[in-house]
């Protein structure tokens, strides 16, 4: 059954007899409403509560405001029920990855107590006079009166932001506007944010030039450290993170897989070799290129400029800068990627980066035996026999497995070689 937000609306009530409603308020998690500060304006006095009225139900109940933000400043209001209510909270996430997607909406355009569904795209961020990245939305049905409804992304499952401006009758055609989730949680950090689970999907125009491996074993925790990357950034300090560890212990594969896992986070995904760092300028204009921005320079320095202006103007953007070893040019090379929109994941073998980085290191080891057992157990799905069903004289199953494991010291590169090698020569055994 399709998730139905009309259980999460409250109608904002110019007091309990009157069917007058000013506006749309929305439940989210921590008991709290969210509606614009102007809906609730010319009522709102400290220590003065709000009549709210659920959706569908004839009781009300008083609401405090434990936050107002002037329409000239956020235009944001919070209120938390003045009682015990039993309520339906709508889950919010982030909007980074809402570009593109359908929303629906509802509110009260009608000023009496009757709500009305909407719909439309969300068309991305857009900044205002005041400096505050808000989102602009494409819709013929988000009236004027929508100020304080919830923005679900019918994609991501989730509100995604609350409307501030709808279009007036005579304005069809003109875009609405809405407070994207990310602005609220800056202005009243106790908002519980979720993080949406649609995994598995890369932002249009992303890069990464290896597929997402089938294979990819274990390390949750280390994904889960670098969920950091993920969260709105409240500061200009650059959200970094550093995978290090041995050749082979899968530093590039953890990053592969990362990207792929959680790209629906951000309006891009770039990745840029850095062996040779000296080829830096040509990886930012590849990662350009297969954004397909129009009209494309021919010259590298506007190819690099113009890369860099779409990174910084429509973002987060993750960039993920592989295999990179020099030390010594760390802070030459990372000057170029000081933007709040940047989120930097880096690979190297080397560990000893500067602390004034700000480089969260997340360092992988070997697998564990269980790890490496069910990685061999996936590229060889029957170790004691060969793709014919011959049985391996001596092969021994999962004994073998955990042997050759132990053998060749749970280092995730040499089991995957090893477990090629096997496939190649059925009727090699284990032992041999």
């Amino acid at each position: 059954m399709p998730f139905d937000i009309r259980a999460g609306i409250v109608g904002i009530k110019s007091d309990p007899k009157s069917n007058k409603i000013l506006g749309t308020g929305f439940f989210v998690p921590g008991r709290l409403i969210l509606t614009c500060a102007h809906v609730i304006a010319d009522y709102y006095q400290p220590g003065r509560q709000i009549d709210c009225q659920l959706e569908g139900q004839a009781s009300h109940f008083k609401a405090e405001v434990i936050h107002f933000s002037p329409k000239g400043e956020y235009d944001l209001a919070i209120l938390q029920p003045a009682e015990e209510v039993e309520h339906t909270p709508l889950p919010i996430s982030t909007s980074q990855s809402s570009k593109g997607n359908s929303f629906s909406i509802f509110g009260y355009p009608q000023i009496e107590f009757r709500g009305l569904n909407g719909a439309g795209t969300i068309m991305g961020w857009t900044t205002t006079q005041q400096g505050f990245q808000i989102l602009q939305l494409d819709s013929e049905q988000v009236t004027h009166g929508f100020s304080g409804a919830p923005v679900y992304d019918e994609k991501l499952k989730v509100v995604v932001g609350m409307l501030q401006q709808g279009i007036k009758n005579d304005e069809i055609g003109r875009p609405s506007f809405a407070m994207p989730i990310e602005l609220i949680k800056e202005i009243y950090p106790e908002l519980q944010v979720s993080i949406p689970t649609v995994t598995g999907g890369l932002p249009p125009g992303s890069y990464i030039p290896f597929p997402r491996n089938a294979l990819f074993t274990g390390r949750k925790a280390d994904l889960e450290k670098l969920e950091v990357l993920c969260e709105p950034n409240g500061s200009n300090v650059v959200i970094s993170q550093a995978i290090t560890g041995m050749g082979g212990i899968g530093k590039t594969q953890l990053a592969v897989e990362f990207a792929y896992r959680y790209g629906h986070h951000f309006k891009g995904v770039h990745w840029l070799d850095l062996r040779d760092p000296s080829q830096l300028e040509t990886e930012i204009a590849k990662n350009g290129e297969k954004m397909f921005i129009q009209p494309w320079p021919d010259e590298l320095p506007a190819q690099i400029a113009m890369t860099f202006h779409t990174w910084q103007s429509d973002g987060p953007r993750l960039l993920v800068l592989d295999n990179f070893e020099e030390v010594g040019l760390a802070n030459e090379v990372l000057a170029n990627f000081q933007h709040p929109n940047l989120r930097i994941l880096l690979t190297s073998r080397r560990s000893d980066w500067p602390s004034g980085l700000g480089l969260q290191a997340v360092g992988l080891k070997v697998f564990t035996p269980k790890e490496s057992q069910k990685f061999l157990r996936e590229l060889l799905p029957s170790p004691d026999r060969s793709p014919d069903g011959v049985l391996r004289e001596g092969a021994g199953g999962e004994v073998a497995l955990k042997t050759l494991a132990e053998h060749l010291g749970h280092l995730p590169l040499a089991l995957e070689l090893a477990g090629r090698y096997l496939g190649k020569h059925p009727r090699l055994t284990i032992p041999e």
